[in-house]
């Protein structure tokens, strides 16, 4: 019988459709050149082997950090110049939720730890933008106003996630800063931008690959990795200096690209190369028991538990999104109406 694929050797992506693919990593860039990579960090990049630490002690507290992000209502500003020739600058409404939920000993029991919403007006072509008070019976919310000199579609999106990210930057350094060294472990969802260390231990937690940063011959050491095995730590230089390791949270089932299963971890190398090691020790140990079954979530491994259910807290925090939408578009329509009667 003739092979209905033609000989093609296809793997099925693992995450959801609507989540966009676990592994989409850059032909071009595979080989780290773009990176100061040194991989002679922790064993010499000849030794490099999958590696299996002991299970070590977690902190009391696990403190897990992400943040959500949604627009409300897309918007265009209409600007005619003397000749009344139209500019237009893209904006939107966006609203973003950042918290974290903590982990006190066992690993079954967690607790919201607190959370912070932000809404802006983003509005590109440089023009200045006022803070928006949105106001309608018991809703009551701001949306603050910023103008960006990049016009483009995509520019309130990006503005958006600038802001979450910083919320979560600001977020994941006071947990980290509140407790001693070793008595707190905060994973941070996403890099870690961080531009100096902080005082206590915190680690970022890359769900999708978009770089393996080691060259194409140490591919095969991820690609071995069995679940709670790690790659040996290796250094990426620039902006942000960071020791930086794969770990594996599940097996690869057949049908599935040799990268699945895979979550990219880094610290800050301030820190040190042998508390970086602990670090690397207790994540491949300590987060596969986070990690949630394929069946349960459209992430799955990679979105921890954790992660999941502080994202589904933080999109109730943001409001209703229908309301808002509807709130939006009326006090937009008012505005219109109030200018063609004047």
């Amino acid at each position: 019988m003739a092979d209905p694929l033609g000989g093609l050797d296809l793997r099925i992506d693992p995450w959801g459709i609507e989540q966009g693919g676990e592994v989409t990593i850059d032909a071009e860039a595979v080989d780290g050149d773009a990176h100061e990579v040194d991989l002679d960090v922790e064993v010499e990049a000849a030794s490099w082997a999958a590696l299996r630490p002991v299970a070590g002690v977690l902190p009391e507290s696990v403190c897990f950090v992400d943040g959500v992000r949604r627009i409300d209502l897309r918007v265009m500003r209409v600007v005619r110049d003397s000749l009344g020739i139209a500019r237009v600058g893209y904006g939107g409404f966006g609203s973003f939720a950042v918290g974290a939920v903590e982990v006190l000993g066992d690993p079954r029991k967690a607790s919201f730890h607190s959370e912070e919403v932000g809404r802006c007006l983003v509005v590109g072509g440089g023009d200045e933008v006022p803070d928006v008070v949105l106001s309608e019976g018991a809703l009551s919310v701001i949306y603050l106003g910023e103008a960006s000199e990049q016009n483009e579609p995509t520019t309130p999106q990006v503005r958006l996630h600038r802001r979450m990210r910083l919320a979560e930057e600001r977020f994941g350094r006071a947990l980290a800063d509140a407790l001693p060294m070793g008595q707190r472990l905060v994973v941070m969802d996403g890099p870690l931008s961080f531009e100096d260390k902080v005082k206590g231990l915190a680690v970022g937690a890359v769900k999708r690959l978009h770089e393996l940063y080691v060259p194409r011959e140490k591919q095969v050491v991820l690609e071995a990795l069995g679940p709670g095995e790690r790659t040996p730590m290796f250094h990426i230089g620039g902006r942000y200096p960071r020791y930086s390791w794969f770990l594996r949270l599940s097996a690869t089932g057949p049908h599935e690209p040799p990268w699945s299963g895979l979550m990219r971890m880094e610290v800050h190398d301030a820190i040190g190369r042998e508390a970086s090691k602990r670090l690397a020790d207790l994540t491949a140990s300590a987060l596969p028991v986070f990690a949630p079954s394929r069946a349960a979530d459209p992430r799955a491994p990679q979105n921890l538990l954790p992660i999941g259910a502080l994202e589904m807290h933080l999109r109730r925090a943001l409001g209703d999104a229908t309301l808002l939408r509807r709130q939006l578009e009326s006090l937009v329509r008012s505005r219109r109406a109030e200018e063609r009667r004047g």
